[in-house]
């Protein structure tokens, strides 16, 4: 949840100055990956020739010029959940639903939500499965073990079909009594002929030893397919079966070992597709067009991660989506696949990033136990990685051009003198295993890398630029693990350790030969430490960010007013700019304007986790995270202001305000018709409506607590207020 400063919302309403536009344009702009960083759950092709997908964190994609440009919409009705399947039974009217018994309903193709979800579910609550098979008609699969029915487009379920026998996985009408569920782990399926009032198990004998459907589909009431799996003389065995009699008899029509089933699809009654996994995480797309007698492999090794919804046109324009953000796409029918997505950043997670000279950037990620330092000179659109490939590590860089790497565990030192181009190495001669978590130099030679050997916290130090090291002294050690390290000077370091529970804060007063316990911090962990001068620095931690003025002898509690968040990097822009970002919770990054006495959430576009900071400037600046997510700001973060003139402006009254939501508007009479829009102060457009030869205007905005821009326009003229929502 968050929590909005109120003497700070009062601030920022002082810098607004009445007759002051906003520009609508987003503040965040999509560096990497593109066009989105979800996976995504299933595509489909509307009667209109668009096409729409929906994904993880709550994220629905868009494009009516066959995947060309892509619209994102994230948390589409305010929900925020895990989309696991949608249907659309026309043009407009779809349904999308997820996690937290999350279902929301378009009726205009996707552009705008509406939210019918169980206000009373939480996090564990799932809808695997929806289908319509009217504007009014639907099914949905609730946890895997119920089936709901409503008869009014969504607004009211009724369970139809408890069931503690099965588990059920996916749902089909061919028409509106016809039905179908695939049950998971089971070598049979439940069939129904009178709209789901009762339904029949219908077992598939087959000779295969453990066997099991994977996928069901239905083109007609008599023909179908499955996709099964089971093992033959101790291999594994991956098949599709075919009816022409509705399930009475199957007939196998392919085999292979390596070659799963997941899915499919059929642009008529000859042409059909599934996708599906092949061994060692690649994917496979098989095709028939004598309507299923026969199955070709049409790709293999198409995508680095699963494949989970497949749509094809008549023309012959296709696309498969799939976890990661995945979009593949064919224009020959599925003859030939190529990339629709870019991804530049190798799906590494950032974790830190160093700036030079206003357009070299070098940042440090990992995936699993890969490490990644990637390099950017024009100021964060292109990215080449710039060390080579080695297991784990950490990174530090002098300069533009002076920078020192070391694997995981630490075995060599790779330093280098012409920004990444060449590396020496040098080999590290530890006593023992040691993981190395933070390197740090203060000059050319003296340098430092900390971390851990067998759960004992350690620091090594060097004096002649990494070619020899040897460990300085950490009282107590034993159980801990140095997490980051820092000097404020060249004599003065401060190290943060853990012990998977608590935090140490260790400090050194004579270049780390000695280091000694300053603090300690009961059921809490310090991410990093962050100094704007010798004096100033802070420590982010898990729900916990801690201030010292006095070069770290003591530190202070900063209150942000956000819970449940874990801090992750920070970046002061002169005395008062301050960029925070956080992970644990729904928010990204928080800012302060006052130099962190208060703070305001600036959420960029995006569903993954924030973890370090770039910024060039108090407008210009890259956000960086997971999976290689990478968004740039021009204007801070927030949207971007027009210059403002001294022209006399009437006034906007709004009242009341703060206001729980509910407001009037009294409108001058030269805006008596006109457009009004409401936006957030991300730039967000969150409510806008037409009208006519009024004076005032009664609006209820259902949004969350903060700060909001209402503005009205006719003939070209725009007035805009300001508003604050408060907690009803």
């Amino acid at each position: 949840m968050r929590f909005f400063s109120f003497l700070f919302a009062l601030a920022i309403l002082a810098c607004f100055i009445a007759g002051v536009g906003f520009s609508q344009t987003t503040p965040w702009e999509r560096i990497n990956p593109f066009p989105v960083e979800s996976s995504l759950k299933d595509c489909q092709i509307l009667p209109n020739d668009s096409i729409i997908a929906v994904g993880g964190s709550s994220t629905v994609i868009l494009t009516d010029d066959y995947g060309e440009t892509w619209d994102l919409q994230y948390n589409p009705a305010g929900v925020s959940s895990a989309f696991t399947s949608f249907h659309f039974v026309n043009d407009n009217r779809g349904f999308a639903v997820g996690s937290k018994f999350t279902i929301i309903r378009t009726d205009d193709g996707g552009n705008s939500w509406i939210d019918l979800s169980n206000e009373t579910s939480h996090s564990s609550d799932v809808y695997n499965d929806v289908f319509f098979t009217d504007e009014n008609t639907g099914y949905l699969i609730e946890k895997n073990k119920q089936l709901l029915k409503s008869i009014d487009g969504g607004l009211n379920w009724d369970t139809i079909f408890p069931t503690g026998t099965y588990t059920l996985s996916e749902i089909q009408f061919v028409n509106q009594l016809t039905g179908y569920l695939t049950l998971s782990g089971d070598s049979g399926f439940l069939h129904t002929d009178d709209a789901g009032i009762s339904w029949e198990y219908a077992g598939v004998n087959h000779p295969i030893d453990d066997f099991q459907i994977s996928s069901l589909y239905f083109n007609s009431e008599e023909i179908g397919f499955i996709g099964a799996y089971g093992d033959s003389s101790g291999y594994s065995e991956h098949l599709i079966l075919k009816t022409s009699d509705g399930g009475a008899t199957w007939e196998q029509v392919y085999s292979n070992a390596f070659n799963s089933v997941r899915r499919f699809f059929f642009l008529n009654k000859d042409t059909g597709y599934s996708i599906g996994a092949v061994v060692w995480y690649s994917n496979n797309i098989l095709k028939t067009t004598d309507a299923g007698e026969t199955w070709q492999e049409i790709t293999s090794n198409i995508g680095s991660w699963k494949l989970n919804g497949l749509c094809m046109h008549e023309s012959g324009i296709g696309h498969c989506v799939g976890d990661n953000g995945q979009i593949f796409k064919t224009i020959d029918y599925g003859a030939n696949w190529a990339k629709a997505y870019a991804n530049q950043a190798f799906m590494f997670n950032f974790y830190e990033t160093q700036l030079f000279s206003d357009s070299i950037i070098y940042a440090w990620g990992s995936k699993q136990f890969y490490w990644s330092l990637t390099k950017s000179t024009d100021s964060g659109y292109t990215w080449t990685n710039c060390h080579p490939a080695i297991i784990g590590g950490t990174s530090y860089f002098l300069n533009a051009d002076t920078g020192f790497a070391c694997d995981y565990p630490a075995i060599n030192l790779y330093r280098t003198y012409d920004g990444g181009d060449t590396w020496q190495s040098f080999e590290i001669t530890f006593t023992a295993y040691f993981t190395a978590n933070s390197i740090w130099f203060t000059n050319a030679s003296l340098g430092y890398i900390a971390g851990a050997f067998d759960y004992d916290a350690a620091i090594y130090k060097t004096i002649d630029g990494g070619e020899n090291w040897y460990e300085t002294i950490i009282s107590p050690a034993h159980n801990l693990e140095i997490k980051d390290i820092v000097f404020i000077s060249e004599s003065k370091g401060i190290a943060a350790a853990e012990d998977g529970g608590d935090a140490y804060i260790f400090v050194t007063n004579d270049q780390g030969e000695t280091w000694v316990l300053q603090n300690y911090y009961h059921n809490n962990i310090i991410n990093k430490i962050y100094f704007i001068s010798e004096d100033v620095g802070y420590l982010l931690g898990r729900n916990i960010l801690l201030k010292t003025i006095d070069s770290g002898d003591t530190w202070e509690e900063v209150e942000t007013g956000v819970e449940f968040i874990d801090y992750q990097d920070m970046q002061f822009i002169g005395a008062n700019i301050v960029y925070l970002t956080g992970t644990e919770n729904e928010l990204n990054i928080l800012k302060s304007i006052d130099g962190g006495d208060t703070w305001f959430p600036l959420d960029p576009p995006c569903s993954r986790a924030m973890y370090t900071l770039c910024f060039f400037n108090e407008d210009e600046g890259l956000v960086m995270g997971s999976n290689g997510t990478i968004f740039k700001t021009f204007t801070g973060g927030m949207v971007g202001i027009r210059e403002w003139t001294n022209t006399k402006q009437p006034e906007l009254n709004i009242y009341p305000n703060p206001s729980n939501g509910r407001i009037k508007i009294e409108i001058p009479d030269q805006y008596a018709s006109g457009t009004l829009q409401v936006y957030s102060l991300q730039g967000q457009l969150v409510f806008a409506c037409e009208y006519d030869n009024k004076n005032d205007l009664e609006i209820n905005l259902k949004e969350q607590s903060g700060i909001y821009l209402i503005n009205l326009t006719n003939a070209g003229s725009s007035i805009t207020g300001k508003l604050i929502l408060a907690d009803p």
